[in-house]
């Protein structure tokens, strides 16, 4: 049964308030921390939100309507289409602040937005390193691997990133910005992706890659990092006009095994099997749920723009 908590059928807009009073504006990525609430990031409003289930109350934690680039608390802060979000055990939430090219940090003490790697002033690029000497373009997808260290699609650079938290350095663990994007299995090195839009870890630390370019859910082995293709083909939902594969649910969270977050493109939905909402979890940290195919289109549509 999938349940409206927040937001509106059709209407677009900024506003918190409870449940039908909310308003989103094309909300991309999702989440859910320790206590069971709903975080999003309200892409078009350049914010971060928090739902809570129990009550529908949606609160602005970081950012406004106002597109920029600055580090700070609450509404001071500013991000420019944020997509990815996760949070880890102790409330840590991790954004891929897309057109800002960098991966930003919320602290849980104060709520204070910082970069934690990338360069905005920069731009895009494509570089390995140690914060701000790193380069993203257009990062979208986030999730955490079971040491928590965020795992970033990074779509622009056709490659999955890594962030060491401790060293704040981020690493290319698949793909490559060099190479025209294609599609190749094989070694990391060698693997190649073509606008990968999201991804999640399994509790075998494996990672899955929704990528979208190649209509193709593909996976990263914990051991040795070999790419292989788990499902689906170039070809896949050409005939029907199917959207490509675009977000992918996290296999590590037992939450969502009762209750799936998503959204439409101005509100949220709860969706419960089983019965109750999503309550505290000891899981390592929360991924990102799934989105509907109408999101799936509308992120193939943003990436054939830029690109």
């Amino acid at each position: 049964m999938k349940s409206l908590i927040a937001g509106h059928k059709t209407e677009t807009g900024f506003a918190d308030g409870e449940g039908t009073d909310a308003r989103f504006n094309i909300p991309f990525g999702v989440a859910v921390d320790g206590e069971g609430n709903v975080l999003v990031a309200d892409t078009y409003n350049h914010a971060l939100r928090k739902v809570t289930l129990r009550c529908s109350t949606v609160l602005t934690l970081a950012g406004n309507e106002e597109a920029g680039y600055t580090d700070g608390i609450g509404a001071l802060a500013r991000f420019d289409e944020p997509w990815g979000i996760v949070v880890d055990a102790q409330g840590t939430i991790f954004v891929a602040d897309n057109e800002n090219h960098c991966l930003r940090q919320v602290s849980p003490g104060d709520g204070a937005v910082s970069t934690l790697a990338g360069d905005a002033e920069a731009g895009r690029g494509f570089a390995d390193g140690q914060g701000q000497t790193a380069r993203f373009n257009w990062p979208m997808g986030l999730a955490l691997d079971t040491s928590s260290h965020p795992i970033v699609a990074d779509a622009g650079n056709n490659c999955i990133r890594k962030l060491t938290t401790a060293e704040g350095r981020v690493t290319t663990m698949a793909g490559s910005a060099e190479a025209d994007p294609a599609f190749a299995d094989g070694p990391a090195s060698a693997a190649r992706f073509l606008h990968p839009a999201s991804v999640a870890v399994d509790c075998n630390n494996n990672i899955l890659v929704a990528d979208q370019g190649n209509r193709r859910i593909r996976m990263i082995a914990c051991k040795g990092g070999r790419l292989t293709t788990v499902a689906g083909s170039a070809e896949m939902g050409k005939a029907t006009a199917q959207a490509p594969p675009f977000n992918l649910l996290s296999l590590m969270d037992w939450r969502w095994t009762r209750a799936d977050a998503c959204w439409s493109w101005t509100a949220m939905w709860v969706r419960t099997r089983g019965g109750g909402l999503p309550g505290p979890s000891a899981a390592p940290g929360s991924q990102s749920a799934t989105h509907g195919t109408r999101s799936s289109a509308h992120g193939l549509q943003q990436a054939t723009r830029r690109h």
